[in-house]
């Protein structure tokens, strides 16, 4: 969801410091934060399709440094 597509560009931002995936990432980060915001109270809670993805990818959006559990998104370097 939005969510992976934010964390994606924020992982190729972080790898490139090209403007271009920031600048795709927050884009994401806005979609991301205006779905939970209309879907918090019926979301799932699992990790691909869910609130605990969601929460680990805007943690994610939130830290210069790259995070290790997106490896069982095959994202990790």
């Amino acid at each position: 969801g939005s969510a992976g597509l934010m964390l994606v560009f924020h992982r190729l931002w972080l790898a490139t410091e090209n403007s271009i995936f920031l600048g795709a990432a927050r884009r994401w980060l806005d979609d991301t934060l205006a779905r939970v915001d209309g879907e918090l109270a019926t979301m799932e809670l699992g990790f691909l399709r869910g609130l605990a993805g969601t929460a680990l990818a805007l943690e994610a959006a939130c830290s210069s440094r790259a995070p290790s559990w997106d490896a069982l998104l095959l994202l990790h370097a």
